[in-house]
């Protein structure tokens, strides 16, 4: 026995489109049908010093980093003529976690961080990259920003300051 349905467009689109949110919710279901409230889950007390981590496949109180910020200053640099600068961070390379750097104009009227975006370029105006003693400054060359008459004073003019986060 043959059993022939004629279904119209309309309703067969209707089926699919039925079934297919039907997978969807078994789907949604499954991965995230399973959860806890917070006072469900055991998470250890920490004493002073010590914060909650991930260790192996649970979460343990293990000692607090002792975090450091060490500013330097950047000092001479004619950001028009010149577009690398070299400065000494004097830190171990490996306890070093964040790095930013902020440029400031000739007479400080403005300040931007090196890396910033000229919107009538779309290029980053400069950028930074660390090794095992510098950290070297890049002002990009034809990006507009920072080569430019309000980034050249010099001397004795300090350009702007690195800013590092890191562990003893």
């Amino acid at each position: 026995m043959k059993v022939i349905i004629n279904l119209s467009k309309r309703w067969l689109y209707t089926f699919m489109v039925i079934g297919i949110l039907a997978i969807i919710g078994v789907g949604v279901y499954a991965v995230a049908g399973v959860s806890h409230d917070l006072d469900e889950v055991n998470l250890p007390s920490c004493s002073d010093g010590q914060v909650l981590g991930m260790s192996g496949s649970s979460w343990d109180c293990v000692a607090m980093p002792n975090i450091k910020i060490k500013v330097i200053e950047i000092g001479d640099w004619n950001m028009k003529a010149i577009a690398l600068k070299y400065v000494a961070h004097g830190l171990t390379f490996s306890k070093i976690w964040s790095v930013s750097v902020i440029i400031r104009q000739d007479g400080d009227g403005y300040r931007y961080p090196l890396d910033w975006t000229q919107l009538s370029t779309g290029s980053d105006a400069g950028y930074w990259y660390m090794y095992t003693d510098n950290i070297g400054l890049i002002r990009q060359p034809g990006a507009g920003g920072f080569e430019d008459d309000l980034y050249d004073e010099i001397p004795q003019y300090n350009r702007g300051w690195i800013t590092i986060i890191y562990t003893e």
